[in-house]
C-alpha cells in the first residue's frame, strides 16, 4: 500500500512537472511571437525562413489604372508587373529572393488577361558561402477567402539541368532578370472572384514557400 502511494505521489509530480514545462514552453514561444509581431518588417522578412505572404493592395485600382494607360500605334498597353519585398530563406546562409506578379493578355487564350507569378533570385548577403546554381522546391499559393481548401497551389521543383534564373545574381543587378513560375497561374477575372479577392481592402494575398534542398 505504501509503495502503491509512493508511485501516486512519483505521477502526480511527473504529470506536475510536464504541466508546468508546457506552460513555460507556451509562455517562450508567446514571447518569441510577439517580438516577431513587433519586429521591423524587414527584419521579420530576413527570419521567415523562406515563408513569405505577399498581400497585394489597390489591386483592381492598379488593374484599371494600367488599363487606362495610351498605348503606342494603337497597341495594348504593355504588361504590369509589380514585385514583393525582398525575403531570406534562412536568417542565415539563405538564399535572397522576391516574387513578380505580371498581368498580362493571352493571346492562346483568346485574349484574356491573366496572372503570371514567378520568384526571382536576389543579390544577398550570404551568396559568396552558398551552393549555386539554387536547387529546392518552391510553393507558390492564392488564398482563397472561402477556406484553404479552395487555396489555388502550386508546387515547383528546380530542374535538374539548371536554368540562368537559379545562377548566383549579378551584384549590380536588383535580381536575375530571368524568374521561374508559371505565366498563366490564373485568369485575372477569376482572380478577381470572391474566392480570392477581398473588395473590401482590394487586396489579395499570395502565400510563397521557398525551401532549398540540403
Amino acid at each position: 500500500m505504501h509503495s502503491l502511494y509512493q508511485r501516486i505521489v512519483s505521477l502526480e509530480q511527473k504529470n506536475g512537472y510536464e504541466r508546468i514545462g508546457q506552460e513555460e514552453t507556451k509562455e517562450r514561444l508567446g514571447t518569441i511571437e510577439e517580438r516577431l509581431t513587433s519586429m521591423p518588417d524587414g527584419l521579420a522578412r530576413r527570419f521567415c525562413h523562406g515563408r513569405y505572404v505577399w498581400r497585394i493592395s489597390q489591386l483592381t485600382s492598379k488593374l484599371r489604372q494600367h488599363q487606362e494607360q495610351p498605348s503606342s500605334s494603337g497597341h495594348r498597353p504593355r504588361p504590369l508587373v509589380l514585385y514583393s519585398p525582398a525575403f531570406y530563406t534562412a536568417p542565415t546562409l539563405g538564399y535572397k529572393v522576391c516574387l513578380r506578379c505580371h498581368f498580362h493578355h493571352s493571346e492562346e487564350a483568346g485574349e484574356e488577361k491573366h496572372l503570371g507569378l514567378f520568384l526571382h533570385l536576389m543579390p544577398g548577403e550570404d551568396d559568396d558561402m552558398l551552393e549555386w546554381p539554387f536547387s529546392g522546391q518552391i510553393t507558390l499559393k492564392l488564398k482563397s477567402r472561402l477556406g484553404s481548401h479552395l487555396d489555388l497551389v502550386e508546387v515547383m521543383n528546380t530542374p535538374p539541368n539548371g536554368l540562368s534564373a537559379f545562377e548566383k545574381p549579378l551584384i549590380q543587378t536588383p535580381r536575375n532578370p530571368m524568374g521561374f513560375g508559371h505565366q498563366e497561374f490564373i485568369k485575372v477575372r477569376d482572380l478577381c472572384s470572391a474566392r480570392f479577392w477581398d473588395p473590401h481592402n482590394d487586396t489579395i494575398a499570395i502565400v510563397v514557400h521557398v525551401q532549398e534542398n540540403t
